[in-house]
Formats: structure tokens, sequence, C-alpha cells
């Protein structure tokens, strides 16, 4: 993006009301218009998962409760960030803060 894109892109933003930083580490879907969504790819993580299972253990029940609630918080404690190639579920922000876990399913040519 060149510096004047950047500029008039801010803009954009600025009158829209919405958040001007952006993250990096972060894909945005439907960029710089009022829809727009932080999307991060994850994939599993054994060990996170295993340690989890003990978290469950030890909270007698509560922490899967939790976790369903916040199924986003669960997807961190679970998987690893990664690429969008790699990943296997993804992360969705949008405006309001509202959070959305999604599961990638490749379809080829084939249909399989």
């Amino acid at each position: 993006m060149t510096e004047s894109e950047r500029g008039e892109y801010h803009q954009v933003k600025m009158k829209a009301g919405l958040d001007t930083s952006l993250r990096q580490d972060v894909l945005y879907l439907n960029k710089g218009t009022d829809d727009q969504m932080e999307i991060t790819g994850y994939r599993p993580n054994r060990m996170k998962r295993w340690g989890m299972y003990v978290g469950y253990l030890l909270t007698a029940g509560i922490l899967p409760l939790v976790m369903y609630w916040c199924p986003h918080w669960y997807i961190k404690c679970t998987h690893t960030q990664t690429k969008l190639a790699d990943a296997t579920k993804v992360l969705l922000k949008d405006q309001y803060e509202q959070w959305f876990v999604a599961e990638i399913i490749l379809v080829t040519k084939d249909g399989t």
C-alpha cells in the first residue's frame, strides 16, 4: 500500500468512525468498509489441548462451561495461530467486537 493510499484509507476510516489501528498479524476482510472484519487462522495444538483437559478436571467442569460461552477463548487456548493457508479454523472479529469461529472446509474441483 502506497503512502497516498494509506492516507486515503485512514480518512475513510475516520469518517466511518472505525478503529484506525490496523494489526500486522491479522488479515482484514472488506478492508475500509463498514463491515470490515479481522480474520486469523489457527491450527490444533496437542499440548495446549491436553492442558485444557487438565484444566477441565481441576475446575470440576466450570472451565468447559466458560469455553462454551466464549468460543474464541477456546480456540486461543487449544490452537496455535498460523497462516490462513495452513489453518483448520479461523477466528473472525467484526467492528462491534463480536467473535465468530468457523471451520475451514477444502472443496476441490472434483467435489471431494
